[in-house]
């Protein structure tokens, strides 16, 4: 199962779940929990029925073939992303956001940030781009391949590395998969 369907699996049931409508949780909520639910015009019971929700991702259905189809096909789009917080010196760094991206690690010395992808794309083919939040930087690649990239943000005024310290770096790259 791909990486992109449980991710647009898990939104589909985080925006269902925070809502009101009992009849959306029990066909596409997350299962495991149960909501009372009577269609309009019946004759409620004593005791509404209790039944379980997220019905369609348990069952082999159409729901869930096209979105593993649409996700393979974002898949092969060929695109890879990360939120990264660097940590202070002397700590790795940290990816809170992340599609196609297997670790990320520093160099403090050379200044260097290296992304490792997950799939690799076909080819060294790619675009990558990063940059760091309220810092005015460009992004100097200094090594690349079909499996991982590294870079340095040079500040763009100066030409000189910033420190890979205690940034939060938005990192992306496009390519075929």
């Amino acid at each position: 199962m791909s990486e992109l369907y449980v991710a647009i699996k898990a939104a589909i049931q985080t925006a269902v779940d925070a809502g009101t409508d009992t009849l959306l949780k029990l066909s596409v909520g997350t299962p495991g929990t149960y909501h009372s639910y009577n269609p309009s015009g019946v004759t409620k019971p004593a005791a509404p029925a209790r039944r379980p929700a997220g019905a369609l991702w348990t069952n082999d259905n159409v729901i869930t073939t096209i979105l593993q189809h649409v996700a393979s096909l974002l898949d092969q789009q060929g695109v890879a992303r990360c939120y990264v917080s660097t940590g202070a010196t002397l700590v790795a760094p940290t990816i809170q956001d992340h599609l196609h991206v297997l670790s990320v690690t520093k160099d403090e010395v050379l200044d260097t940030i290296t992304v490792t992808f997950t799939p690799g794309f076909q080819s060294a083919y790619y675009v990558p781009d990063a940059g760091a939040v309220g810092t005015a930087a460009v992004l100097q690649v200094t090594a690349m391949s079909a499996a991982a990239v590294t870079f340095q943000l040079r500040n763009s005024l100066t030409g000189v590395p910033i420190s890979v310290n205690n940034l939060d770096v938005f990192f992306k790259a496009v390519g075929s998969r």
